[in-house]
């Protein structure tokens, strides 16, 4: 259910003088236009800024790791699905000096780890129980080494019932423990506490040797490019050629841009979801509302993304707008508990090229 949403305070006359100041540092000067054929008809170009409504809006709580679990001497706690399960000491590098159990004998370096042998073809899993609130990571990484390339995943459970699995991963083969990160953005909205986690293989390989469980919190602003940051090139885990430069609008944390408004122009930009953010059952939507110094005002609300992992074209006419300082408000609205997060990209302010009329003989 979307939140009440309190309108944006008018321009008042006596701001002009700031706002005119203020469009310089909003990208409010003439800018080439871009290769991008839907601009191909623009008479006029000027690419625009976004920034914070409210300084310090997200001030967050930054990374950190919320617990770290190791295999216990005793595996029964730690159920495997295979023919064998149990703790030797495996290969070890540099890095894994300091985990508990690691040791040096004759030049090699071993820890500790959950070795789960199983035919190849034949699915596995490791189930680890835990007790700890879903919402406070988003991220799993895992210390763990195969023989040949296994697919991995992480899934979620409370009371048996999944509430979040990842995506698979590739894990490559190798002696030595390598990291693997899954990204679960879904536990942010999930309330209680999760009481096991599952790591999940395909069977491709026909061992697994798990060393670490790691439950990690990663900040929005790890995914998300700030909003008054400069804008990064954002990755929706598909095609390379499919990337675009944007910044991040938060649910809690409103962004503006103030411009030089003219007559016929149009508002672009487009929107996505990253998939390290976006929430199953979202609801959000973005919400864009332009304001001139009169009060007189547009408004629409467009995609923000959500579970589609494609880029959103829109715009928004501002025909209405008296010529002058005009404020356009970018707000996600419609999240629920949990705090979301939308792309904002290539944000312009064009005029269509008007068509040529036919010539009349």
């Amino acid at each position: 259910m979307s939140r009440p949403q309190s309108a944006p305070a008018p321009l008042r006359p006596s701001l002009l003088a700031g706002l005119a100041l203020a469009l310089a540092a909003c990208g409010g000067g003439e800018a080439p236009a871009p290769a991008a054929s839907a601009d191909a008809n623009a008479a006029h170009l000027r690419t625009l800024a976004l920034h914070l409504v409210q300084e310090g809006a997200l001030a967050a709580r930054p990374a950190e790791v919320v617990a770290t679990l190791y295999p216990p001497a005793d595996v029964a706690p730690w159920s495997g699905q295979g023919e064998r399960v149990f703790r030797p000491l495996v290969p070890a590098s540099a890095e894994e000096r300091g985990l508990p159990g690691f040791v040096e004998q004759d030049g090699r370096l071993q820890v500790p780890g959950l070795v789960l042998l199983q035919p190849e073809g034949q699915p596995r899993e490791v189930r680890v129980p835990l007790r700890v609130a879903a919402a406070s990571f988003d991220r799993v990484r895992l210390r763990v080494s195969a023989p040949k390339d296994e697919a991995l995943s992480v899934a979620l459970l409370a009371g048996g019932r999944e509430v979040a699995r990842s995506e698979a991963q590739t894990l490559r083969a190798s002696q030595e423990p390598k990291l693997v990160t899954f990204d679960l953005p879904a536990l942010r909205a999930v309330s209680g506490e999760v009481d096991e986690l599952r790591v999940v293989g395909a069977g491709r390989a026909q061992g697994l040797v798990l060393v670490e469980v790691a439950l990690l919190w990663q900040p929005l602003t790890d995914y998300v490019p700030a909003t008054d940051g400069p804008a990064r090139l954002v990755d929706l885990g598909g095609s390379e050629l499919d990337q675009r430069r944007g910044v991040g609008v938060f649910s809690d944390a409103p962004a503006e841009v103030v411009f030089e408004a003219r007559a016929g122009e149009e508002l672009r930009f487009c929107t996505a979801t990253p998939p390290a953010v976006a929430l199953p059952d979202s609801t959000a939507t973005l919400r864009v509302s332009v304001e001139d110094a009169a009060g007189a005002r547009v408004e629409g609300e467009f995609p923000a993304g959500g579970a589609r992992l494609e880029w959103h074209e829109a715009k928004l006419g501002l025909a209405g707008l008296a010529p002058g300082p005009a404020r356009a408000l970018f707000e996600l609205v419609g999240a629920g508990a949990a705090r979301e997060a939308c792309v904002v990209g290539e944000l312009r302010v064009l005029q269509p090229r008007r068509p040529r009329r036919p010539c009349c003989w």
